[in-house]
C-alpha cells in the first residue's frame, strides 16, 4: 500500500464524512470510459466536508483533483495519485432568480 493510500485510510477516513473508495477505476466516471485507478475517490457528504477534504490535502501536501461529470476528459491509464473529489452528491441544490443575475450552487 502506498503512503498516500495509507494516510487516507488512517487519518482522512476517521476525520471526514462521506463515501471514500480506494483504487477506484476512473473509467467509470468519464464519458469516454478511459482512465486508470484513483488512489482514492471521495464523495463529500456536505460542502463543509469538501472544505475539510481540500484542507486535509493541503496540510498533508497530497495531490487532489476535482472531477465533474467526466465529459470530455481523458485520464491516463496510470490513473491519478492522491484524492479525487467527486462533487455531484454534495452540490445538488441550485437556485436561480430571474430578477437577479445570480446563480447559487450548494
Amino acid at each position: 500500500m502506498n503512503s498516500i493510500v495509507s494516510l487516507l485510510k488512517t487519518e482522512f477516513a476517521s476525520q471526514i464524512e462521506g463515501e471514500l473508495l480506494f483504487e477506484e477505476p476512473l473509467a467509470r466516471y468519464t464519458s469516454f470510459k478511459i482512465g486508470g485507478l484513483a488512489d482514492a475517490l471521495f464523495y463529500p457528504a456536505q460542502l463543509e466536508e469538501l472544505r475539510k477534504a481540500i484542507q486535509f490535502c493541503k496540510t498533508h501536501k497530497l495531490p487532489f483533483f476535482i472531477l465533474g461529470n467526466g465529459s470530455n476528459i481523458l485520464i491516463k491509464d496510470g490513473g491519478l495519485r492522491g484524492l479525487v473529489l467527486k462533487l455531484n452528491r454534495c452540490l445538488n441544490q441550485f437556485e436561480f432568480s430571474e430578477d437577479s443575475p445570480r446563480l447559487t450552487v450548494e
